[in-house]
């Protein structure tokens, strides 16, 4: 099936998006693509991957790109962080299985929005000064072992929103306005929405724009 695959999707250059998902999650996503397919804006995997394709660094237009339960041991930001029109990144439902991302000076100089979703391994998120310099939106949602805020999110010149949800109590404690410890880093982002799981109502709003 997957050689079929290939063959269809290489005999289709001008696609413009591509969504990829396996019937179960077990099943491991390994399709070798050998069309640049410079139309190509938008790419969801849905599946396991031994390790990041390298014919995803092919797209040289690509947009959006969404990661699911892709189960990588290996920081892909490393190999992603030069795609030059990338705007969207969505990692989420164990994208990435490792304890530490880190987004290094001069990487991701494009993306405007970065989405990180239930990574039960992530204990550590890392960015650099220079990094993610035209981020406007981020959220974190579900990390079960993030129990502080990312590293250098202060850096953030261009971040309009940060959206929090469904994290550890730990780390709703050290963000809260009413004396978290981690509160300063992010008080100047203009809107944060920290929501506790199934609540109507943000537990805390608060940022640049409600002072």
């Amino acid at each position: 099936h997957e050689k079929t695959l290939c063959s269809v999707i290489n005999e289709m250059p001008l696609l413009e998006k591509l969504h990829i998902y396996t019937a179960d999650w077990r099943e491991v996503i390994d399709l070798y693509i050998t069309s640049p397919m410079s139309t190509l804006w938008q790419l969801v995997l849905w599946g396991t991957l031994t390790r990041l394709p390298n014919w995803i660094l092919q797209f040289p237009n690509l947009v959006q790109l969404s990661l699911v339960s892709s189960r990588l041991t290996n920081d892909p930001l490393n190999s992603l962080k030069n795609m030059p029109r990338l705007l969207f990144l969505g990692l989420s439902y164990n994208a990435y299985e490792g304890e530490t991302l880190h987004f290094h000076c001069g990487g991701f100089q494009k993306l405007k929005q970065l989405s990180l979703g239930s990574l039960d391994q992530l204990k550590c998120i890392l960015i650099d000064r220079g990094a993610l310099c035209s981020l406007e939106l981020f959220s974190l949602r579900e990390l079960s072992q993030l129990k502080t805020v990312p590293s250098g999110i202060q850096h953030l010149e261009k971040l309009k929103d940060l959206y929090i949800e469904d994290m550890p109590t730990e780390f709703e404690q050290r963000t809260a306005p009413d004396g978290g410890e981690d509160h300063w880093i992010i008080q100047d982002v203009p809107h944060v929405r920290i929501w506790s799981e199934d609540a109507e109502e943000p537990l805390h709003m608060f940022g640049r724009s409600h002072h």
